[in-house]
């Protein structure tokens, strides 16, 4: 006889609110597909561990979870990028702040990005750090770069 497998509570709360998280975000996705662990990482090329590792909101790196990795969980998953990689909750209050949530939605990595715009990805990593700012013939097409924040 099979029986069906319960799952813990998608909902976690701190202080009386619904607790936000990527890892919350990516197992919630997996579980409305009806994947298993094993079942995700043979989709994504990820290892059970690690996706595991990201609901448990370990990460690969340090600022959070990689555009690539997001990039392939948001694929399998049918959800946007900015959703499983948490971009929403990035702030954007400079303009290197909005760059990098830009290239984040747009699921470009530094060296994608600088392709996409035409510079080098220090330029890029620069313009993201707030250590410099773009030229005036630069802006027009970083505009256009920034316009999917405006339609998310």
């Amino acid at each position: 006889m099979i029986t069906k497998r319960e799952h813990t509570p998608l909902v976690h709360k701190v202080h009386g609110h619904e607790k936000d998280t990527p890892g919350i975000r990516l197992r919630k996705a997996r579980l409305e597909k009806n994947l298993f662990l094993r079942e995700l990482a043979e989709l994504t090329g990820l290892t059970p561990e690690n996706i595991r590792n990201i609901e448990k909101d370990v990460y690969e790196c340090k600022s959070g979870l990689k555009v690539t990795t997001a990039k392939k969980l948001a694929k399998a998953l049918d959800k946007p990028i900015w959703y499983i990689g948490f971009y929403d909750k990035l702030t954007e209050k400079t303009l290197g702040q909005k760059l990098k949530k830009a290239r984040l939605y747009h699921g470009h990595t530094l060296e994608e990005a600088a392709k996409y715009l035409g510079v080098d990805e220090k330029t890029i990593r620069n313009w993201e750090k707030d250590k410099k700012s773009p030229r005036t013939d630069m802006l027009k097409r970083l505009k256009k770069y920034l316009e999917i924040l405006i339609t998310k």
